[in-house]
């Protein structure tokens, strides 16, 4: 007896430590600013987001399920079971983090009423659709559970001083009559006082480990362990007092409130580890706090951020985050990128630049006009990408998923049988009751050890952290763990050069007009801009262009755009765009602008013969109107400073990297010689592109794709792992599960490093689990009683709930440890 509340003084001095030094401040979530924004008319955009009825998935054939009561991978393996079994889902995704399930339906619909009731009847909440963003942080600082485990640390806390007041003084009475009866009445005192406790303070354990019987669907989980072990206790303190009455019982009372204080103080210290481990996806979720409204330009009128569209132009105050991916078309400002970019400096914005969504303002007013509406933008990508790390599973989960199905119910048969082998060898040696007693107190032991949860985090609890830290030093990763792998598979890197090898902020350092050109300077750059405005955000040879001719144009671009029209535009990757255009009253203008190759190919007339610049690091880009060349722009692409030490560092850690681009030979070969890589090939487009990728990959080779433009994307896509790297680029490329964002190449060494802890970290907690299950049911069964060491239940639970934890804190270890990496 004195065992259960040792172990349980030691936890609970935990618990009273985390109370007094309080760690959830030290968890920077500014409570202060957690209300939802709140406008003049005093209602919260919360509020106004759910006055519009019930929450919408993003998709007819995707739907986002906001689900409650899961506490551990039992939990949310068996939700999974029942939408992949439903005959409209295709695959379904859990996030125990998020407490967010994810479901991909075989047709263009989905009967969103069934799936419900579906997960309903395994006795789980659900709502349809998303959570908002104050109700995702919400869960991830578990408030409820929080609370709930306070309490019931508390009262449990109360009874268990009751009950050992009541037994203790009691059990050193003598043989008369008096204490006879005295003594019935404190046994059947603390009998009431155990079951109340059971039903009040811990009701919720015993009803999530029981409901898959009840409801007859989902399976045993880890609370069905618990609460086997404490029911079978005091079930047999009601057997031995009813059969040897109260002078000679010897019940589990103080032994089962004692296994529940253990077990409910170890979640409680299990909860405030995973709270501070889940700290920078709450930081992730913030900014959307800041992004419900938006003012329009020039009206001023609030509208809410989902209701804007591409082409719509917004006013970004001082201060709050920019709702959506757009570029500047008025004013200029410094724009604080750390929360997407890594950037610990703010960056100078102005008229052309672009401003990627979740970035906050934080000097002048700002007129944007709108690339990406919200639910499509980058920074929701960001967010989409923290969810999957928490959802996505690779193979090795899946096998653990399997694993965990049969556990329970493994640990389950060997709490019966078991024991009835000790039963059987004590046969003779021991007397009936002891050999009674001797079944119970193992069969508990059994049932309270067992740790299926630890299983459930060993791969996620590593993921997040990896992703978490990965994104604060500008690089995200999309995919979760699968991902990870990969990268730790993959020895063979193709990089695209132009803005990856060369730098991605192109220039245009000189703009020339052809004599046939009779018009102002400022009118061809109008032209320009209108035909390259729409591939700005994808092509860094057009955010070049564009930026730079928004610069030297008569008016404002917000006001020029106003009394400008296109149509007919066609974008060709790796040549350049066209398209017809009209500036006020004036007739229709076929504008091309591209490559020399591209304008000989429209049968533009007056072109000059191809320069020689290439050998320069120069980009030469024509222009033609109306079938005659009009000008030529040279744009600067020099070498980036760490492109060599790059390729070099990957080389000497055995990749195999290779150059594949769209350019001429001549500056291909250039870059070769100066940065040490071998050509794969030049000009290729990107159908050629795709296919030598996939010849790579037929060779049975993991191939990493590494680009940053429109051309890239199909061999993105087609790469084991796309690696897009950008420069303030407006959207991300279809096709990449790897974005870097701080415009450094280097960041591709950080990012391999962060996979290798990452993969090892994983390694280490399966060992940890497979080999803290496997010893703590050896010490269960008895191996180990032979030499004197003795487990018994509340120690068992103590280290039960210490197994999760130490992967949790694992996972802060090395979130901290990535986080101290060079970046």
């Amino acid at each position: 007896m004195a065992c259960c509340y040792i172990a349980a003084f030691c936890v609970g001095q935990l618990v009273k430590a985390c109370q007094f030094l309080d760690l959830d401040k030290t968890i920077r979530y500014n409570d202060d600013d957690d209300e939802a924004l709140e406008f003049s008319d005093g209602i919260t955009a919360v509020e106004r987001m759910e006055s519009r009825g019930e929450r919408k998935s993003t998709s007819t054939s995707v739907l986002v399920l906001s689900l409650s009561g899961m506490t551990c991978s039992a939990c949310s393996n068996s939700v999974e079971s029942v939408l992949n079994s439903h005959p409209d889902v295709d695959k379904a995704r859990i996030s125990l983090t998020l407490q967010q399930a994810t479901v991909i339906g075989k047709t263009p619909t989905l009967d969103k009423e069934s799936i419900k009731r579906a997960v309903e009847d395994l006795g789980y909440g659900v709502q349809l659709g998303p959570r908002s963003p104050q109700e995702i942080i919400d869960v991830l600082k578990s408030k409820e559970d929080v609370a709930r485990l306070q309490s019931s640390f508390s009262q449990l806390s109360r009874c268990a001083l009751a009950i050992q007041i009541a037994t203790f003084p009691l059990s050193r009475l003598g043989q008369t009559r008096v204490s006879v009866g005295v003594l019935g009445i404190a046994h059947y005192f603390c009998l009431s006082l155990a079951l109340f406790a059971q039903y009040r303070y811990i009701g919720w354990i015993h009803a999530d480990g029981w409901k898959w019987i009840r409801r007859g669907a989902g399976q045993p989980n880890m609370n069905t362990l618990i609460s086997s072990s404490i029911l079978l206790g005091l079930l047999s303190s009601v057997i031995d007092l009813l059969a040897r009455g109260a002078l000679k019982a010897t019940p589990y009372y103080s032994t089962t409130i004692g296994l529940a204080l253990v077990v409910v103080a170890g979640r409680y210290l299990n909860t405030m580890s995973r709270r501070s481990a889940s700290e920078d996806l709450i930081k992730v979720y913030k900014p959307l706090l800041d992004t419900q409204f938006t003012k329009m330009h020039p009206t001023g009128q609030l509208v809410p951020s989902t209701f804007l569209r591409p082409g719509d132009q917004i006013i970004i105050a001082p201060f709050p985050v920019i709702p959506c991916d757009c570029y500047v078309t008025m004013g200029s400002s410094s724009v604080n990128q750390a929360i997407v970019t890594g950037e610990s400096m703010p960056v100078k914005k102005a008229a052309g630049d672009f401003l990627l969504g979740g970035t906050r303002n934080l000097g002048r007013e700002l007129v944007g006009a709108v690339h990406k509406e919200q639910g499509h933008s980058f920074y929701a990508q960001l967010v989409n990408s923290a969810a999957e790390a928490s959802g996505s599973k690779a193979q090795e989960h899946q096998s653990l998923d399997t694993i965990i199905e049969y556990f329970v119910l493994g640990v389950i048969l060997l709490a019966i049988f078991a024991p009835i082998a000790d039963l059987y060898r004590s046969i003779g040696s021991i007397s009936a009751y002891e050999s009674f007693r001797l079944v119970v107190e193992r069969s508990m032991t059994i049932l309270t050890c067992a740790c299926p949860c630890a299983l459930g985090l060993a791969i996620p609890s590593a993921t997040v952290a990896a992703i978490n830290a990965a994104s604060q030093k500008g690089i995200m990763i999309s995919g979760g763990f699968p991902t990870i792998q990969k990268l730790w598979d993959m020895k063979t890197v193709v990089f695209d050069k132009t803005g990856t090898l060369t730098r991605a902020t192109l220039e245009v350092c000189n703009f020339t007009m052809s004599n046939d050109w009779s018009s102002k300077k400022a009118d061809l750059w109008t032209y320009v801009c209108a035909v390259e405005e729409q591939s700005v955000a994808t092509h860094p040879i057009s955010r070049a262009i564009f930026s730079a001719g928004v610069k030297y144009m008569e008016a404002p671009w917000s006001v020029t755009k106003s009394f400008t029209q296109t149509r007919k535009m066609a974008y060709e990757s790796g040549r350049g765009v066209s398209g017809e255009v009209m500036i006020q009253q004036q007739p229709w203008r076929q504008v091309i602008v591209g490559s020399l190759r591209y304008l000989q190919s429209s049968d533009v007339a007056g072109l000059p013969d191809e320069p020689r610049h290439q050998d320069l690091g120069v980009i030469v880009v024509y222009v033609g109107i109306n079938g005659v060349y009009a000008g030529s722009l040279l744009i600067t692409d020099a070498i980036r400073d760490d492109a060599r030490s790059t390729i070099g560092r990957l080389t000497l850690m055995r990749y195999n990297c290779k150059l594949l681009t769209g350019d001429l030979p001549q500056p291909a070969h250039r870059v070769c010689e100066v940065v040490g890589i071998p050509l794969l090939a030049s000009e290729a487009t990107p159908q050629d592109k795709l296919n030598l990728v996939k010849s790579l990959q037929d060779d049975g080779k993991v191939v990493a794709m590494v680009g940053d433009g429109l051309n890239d994307a199909p061999s993105l896509a087609a790469a084991d792992v796309g690696i897009a790297l950008y420069h303030e680029a407006a959207s991300p490329t279809a096709g990449a599960s790897v974005m870097i964002l701080n415009s450094r190449l280097e960041s591709i060494l950080v990012l391999l490093e962060i996979v290798r802890q990452t993969v090892q970290q994983v390694r280490v907690n399966l060992l940890w689990v497979f080999g803290y299950n496997f010893f703590a049911l050896s010490m269960a069964i008895g191996l180990v009683q032979p030499f004197g060491v003795v487990l018994t239940p509340p120690l068992a639970a103590a280290l039960m709930s210490c197994s999760s934890m130490v992967i949790t804190l694992n996972s802060l270890r090395l979130r901290s440890e990535l986080a101290a990496l060079d970046s």
